[in-house]
């Protein structure tokens, strides 16, 4: 069984770092998948139900 190990706490600038790129790896992958499906954003959004209200 593995052990797991722990970095010293990060820093909100450092966190916000991370965040943007999980964000922006996320995106891609789902652009990518999306794409490969043939699929439109109208589509996927539909598909998984998340829309927008304006």
């Amino acid at each position: 069984m593995s052990s797991l190990t722990f970095k010293t706490p990060i820093d909100a600038k450092e966190n916000l770092k991370l965040k943007n790129k999980f964000a922006q790896h996320l995106s891609r992958r789902l652009k990518e998948v999306r794409k490969n499906k043939k699929m439109t954003q109208q589509e996927l959004a539909d598909k998984v139900g998340l829309h927008l209200y304006l």
